[in-house]
Order: structure tokens, then C-alpha cells, then sequence
């Protein structure tokens, strides 16, 4: 179930008519179906080495902020290593235009298939009693920016400038794995029950070889299990 956090200006607000996306390669896309379930990745499984860190100004400025409490000093660099794995994602890109890149990048092996619908209806997809969180990733200049560390879902909602042409939106929960024991495992996701109804508003189809035939056998599969939405091709 998708919560508002309690502590200001972790998770940025975002209009709920705002379009969002997700590109998904056709298992994955048969899984969320199949499963009417959303996977939420480990950390370590992401595309940035640097995904659960603060930056360089951080770790050269601590000393200062930290002057009066040394022995919280002493101890950030364990933080470090368990914020690393502390959250688990399901990662959006906020718009209503399909880009190649992305789709080149997130949907392999083609063909890609891309969900749209809105950030309020994402929220409302969201089941479970498992508290999940969420906004618009923040692109940081990590060498001049201080990241704010009274808590460690600040560490996931930020992602080095180089990445901001994704767009990104993300969903965040506290990894229900995570302990002082297992911060080193294997990565290991979880999945979050959704309600596909107000999730999937429509579906696109994109490739640079499609055929008609992939995009209505996906809308004839769709109405096989009683889900009537929009399926279009994208060349």
C-alpha cells in the first residue's frame, strides 16, 4: 500500500495526472500479468555502481557536520554498507512518449512493452500491507551537493546527473530481508501484489521489425483474461 513518509522532503511531490511508463521485456510483461504482482529489485542489481550511496561531498564534509557527535562519525561508514542494501525498487519513467533508447535498454529481448498510466493510478495499483514509498528520482551534482542522512531512503532517491535523461520515478520499500547478517547476500527482489486495473491504461508494442501480429496476439491475449486496454505498435 503506497504511504506518504513522514519525514518532509524525502520523496518529492508529483501532479497524479503525471503520465508514467514502465518498459518491460515480454516475460517480465507476462509475469506482471500472470502474477498481477510488481518486482521490486535489489540495489546491487541496478544499473549504477553508485545506486545507495552518498557522494563525494558528503564523505568529505562529515567531520565538520558530524564535530560534536564523533562517536555517529565513527559509525557511517557501516551505515554506508547497509544502505547500500537497505531499500528494494520498482523503477517508472515519468512521460507519455516511448523513448528508443529506453526501451533498447529496459525491454531486451525485444519486442519491448511499454505500460502507461498515471502516478495516481500507479499508487493506487499498489496491494499488500507492505508500507511502499515513492517520487521523481533527484539528479545530484554528488561532488557539490550535501544528501541529507537522516534517513536512508534520501540514499535511494538520488542518482548522479549523468542518469537524468531517464526520468526516473521510483517506488522504494525497506527490504523486508535486510539485517546486519545478510547485508553481503545474493541479490534477492520481492514482489508487490498491484490491482492491474487501474495500473494498465493502455499497452505499446516497440521494436524497429515488428509485426501487426505481435501486438494483436498481446490484445488478444489481454482479452483472453478479461483485460479490454489499448495495445498500439510503436516502429
Amino acid at each position: 500500500m503506497f504511504r506518504t513518509y513522514e519525514i518532509p522532503g524525502v520523496f518529492d511531490e508529483l501532479d497524479l495526472e503525471q503520465p508514467v511508463l514502465r518498459y518491460f521485456n515480454l516475460v517480465k510483461f507476462f509475469d506482471l500479468i500472470e502474477t498481477r504482482s510488481r518486482y521490486f529489485a535489489d540495489p546491487i542489481s541496478l544499473n549504477d555502481e553508485m545506486e545507495g550511496e552518498v557522494g563525494v561531498y558528503n564523505h568529505t564534509h562529515r567531520p565538520e557536520v558530524y564535530a560534536d557527535t564523533p562517536g555517529l562519525l565513527e559509525q557511517l561508514a557501516e551505515v554506508d554498507r547497509l544502505a547500500k542494501r537497505y531499500a528494494l525498487i520498482s523503477s517508472w519513467s515519468i512521460g507519455n512518449n516511448e523513448d528508443f533508447l529506453m526501451s533498447s535498454t529496459y525491454g531486451t529481448p525485444p519486442p519491448c512493452i511499454v505500460v502507461h498510466t498515471t502516478w495516481g493510478d500507479l499508487r493506487k495499483s499498489l496491494l499488500g500491507g507492505i508500507p511502499i514509498y515513492g517520487g521523481p528520482v533527484r539528479y545530484t551534482d554528488v561532488h557539490n551537493t550535501w544528501i541529507g542522512e537522516d534517513t536512508l531512503f534520501r540514499w535511494h532517491m538520488q542518482k548522479r546527473t549523468r542518469f537524468e535523461g531517464e526520468k526516473e520515478l521510483r517506488l522504494i520499500i525497506a527490504s523486508p530481508g535486510h539485517s546486519l547478517a545478510n547485508s553481503d547476500r545474493q541479490p534477492v527482489g520481492h514482489k508487490i501484489e498491484v490491482d492491474l486495473d487501474p495500473l494498465l491504461r493502455s499497452v505499446s508494442v516497440v521494436g524497429m521489425f515488428l509485426r501487426s501480429s505481435t501486438s494483436e496476439a498481446i490484445k488478444a491475449y489481454l482479452l483472453s483474461i478479461g483485460i479490454e486496454v489499448p495495445v498500439r505498435e510503436i516502429h
